[in-house]
């Protein structure tokens, strides 16, 4: 489903992160838009096969088990900040851009005001 995913980008998939939990596996995607999401969750191919696969094979026995949650973000109302980092997580999905001047502090990126705690130092 990720290569079809990342060979389609007008089907609104962004990106996706991989980690291991003490529970297991855990990933996570980056979607354009809910309205989106939801069109493939139920009517992309590769998907609506797994998804009736699993609940056919696995959902019944218990022993395999997965969550998802869903977070809608408003435009402009979430900020991230990567220092010394490769482009990642939401900067990867977004735009991602230099956390200086205005865009200093999470409060100013979120479109507040105040001064920093710490000075960027001087590069």
């Amino acid at each position: 489903m990720l290569q079809e995913l990342y060979r389609n980008k007008e089907l609104g998939f962004l990106d996706a992160a991989f980690f291991m939990s003490a529970r297991g596996p855990v990933q996570i995607q980056y979607w354009r838009s809910f309205d989106q999401l939801e069109q493939y969750a139920r009517s992309g191919e590769l998907h609506l096969s797994a998804w009736r696969d699993f609940n056919q094979k696995a959902a019944k026995s218990g022993g395999v088990g997965f969550f998802h949650e869903t977070y809608l973000v408003e435009a402009g109302r979430y900020e991230c900040m990567y220092v010394n980092m490769p482009v990642y997580g939401l900067a990867k999905a977004g735009q991602h851009v230099p956390a200086v001047g205005k865009r200093e502090t999470a409060r100013r990126r979120l479109g507040g005001e105040n001064a920093p705690a710490v000075p960027t130092p001087d590069a």
